[in-house]
């Protein structure tokens, strides 16, 4: 029958090669760490809108408007807008 046997060189390469393995996960999670507490900078630009609802026509009234203004108003303001929000404008 054939007998297998480690000699010490290939032994000390399986410990190597699992360093360096573990080296690497290692260096790759610190990375990646330091890459999640860095802040995203803000845009150079600054970002405008106006949002306006109007309800009130000679017409009749209509139900949402106002309602659906604010409510994107507000959603633009969370991601960074400056809003300018009006509520049942003329030309005036």
């Amino acid at each position: 029958m054939f007998k297998v046997t480690c000699t010490t060189q290939s032994s000390d390469f399986g410990k190597r090669y699992s360093s360096m393995k573990s080296l690497a996960i290692i260096f790759l999670l610190l990375l990646s760490g330091a890459a999640l507490a860095i802040e995203p900078t803000p845009p150079a630009e600054t970002r405008a809108a106006l949002v306006i609802g109007n309800a009130d026509y000679k017409n009749g009234a209509l139900r949402n408007p106002v309602n659906d203004a604010r409510a994107v108003a507000a959603s633009l303001e969370k991601v960074g807008f400056k809003v300018l929000l009006r509520e049942n404008v003329n030309r005036e």
